[in-house]
């Protein structure tokens, strides 16, 4: 089951032909690598943009992200717990 978050992160990603792809992203004082992009999507909530990823980091735990594409903030918002 998936456990809400909603806390910010700093991530580093490669832009390259108009994408985007997080590498990894400091979280809680510990750096997740990522391993594997399982879906990306994009809402508009109200008028603001997000980009959603969810993700497999280091520890093969599936993470969900979410970029504000407005203001430019990176949160965790989710975890898989078994």
């Amino acid at each position: 089951m998936y456990q809400t978050l909603h806390e910010t992160i700093q991530v580093i990603a490669l832009f390259s032909q108009g994408n985007c792809t997080p590498k990894k992203y400091l979280w809680r004082g510990r750096t997740f690598f990522i391993d594997q992009i399982t879906l990306k999507s994009d809402v508009k909530d109200g008028g603001v943009k997000w980009r959603y990823f969810s993700v497999v980091a280091n520890d093969s735990n599936v993470y969900r992200l979410s970029w504000n594409l407005d203001s430019l903030e990176w949160f965790v918002e989710e975890v898989w717990i078994d």
